[in-house]
């Protein structure tokens, strides 16, 4: 699940959405894009593995079988994620 949220000018919580994405597991999302209505999350399949970095590898894995996910958000809080 994802969690996304908007805050006003004083840092007051407006409103609050959670979703599913593909995967659906802890993954690096580090790529958005906020637009004066809209927030656009993009959700690639780069996956944690803790197994994989207890032995010492990198703590991340790209899955070739999970889709990206564009996730467009309205940042008034109007409708569903799309």
């Amino acid at each position: 699940k994802f969690h996304i949220g908007c805050l006003d000018c004083q840092d007051e919580l407006q409103h609050m959405r959670t979703f599913d994405y593909a995967g659906g597991g802890p993954c690096m999302l580090h790529d958005f894009a906020i637009t004066e209505r809209y927030v656009i999350i993009m959700n690639h399949p780069l996956v944690f593995n803790l197994r994989q970095s207890m032995q010492g590898g990198l703590p991340f894995t790209y899955d070739k079988d999970t889709p990206s996910f564009f996730g467009v958000y309205d940042r008034r809080g109007e409708g569903e994620i799309r």
